[in-house]
């Protein structure tokens, strides 16, 4: 079993002309975490790679700035547990 240390993998995201920082930490082979702070919120989205944490991490972002009522794609933004 592979064993996978908690590195924090720094990116940058576009939203609506605005540019958020993120971390993407990597729990399983096909597991990854991507969060950062959000209209004054933290989100965090997964996916089964680094790059598509990161772009469900935008879409949440962008639908939430969209539509504003807290619908979001992938984790919950209150659950803080992995």
């Amino acid at each position: 079993m592979t064993q996978y240390s908690v590195d924090v993998t720094q990116y940058s995201v576009d939203v609506f002309g605005q540019r958020y920082a993120l971390h993407v930490d990597q729990y399983a082979d096909n597991l990854w975490i991507a969060g950062g702070e959000f209209l004054g919120h933290q989100l965090r989205t997964r996916g089964r790679t680094a790059h598509k944490a990161v772009r469900a991490w935008q879409k949440a972002a962008i639908e939430k700035q969209l539509f504003g009522d807290g619908r979001l794609t992938g984790m919950n933004e209150c659950d803080r547990s992995v």
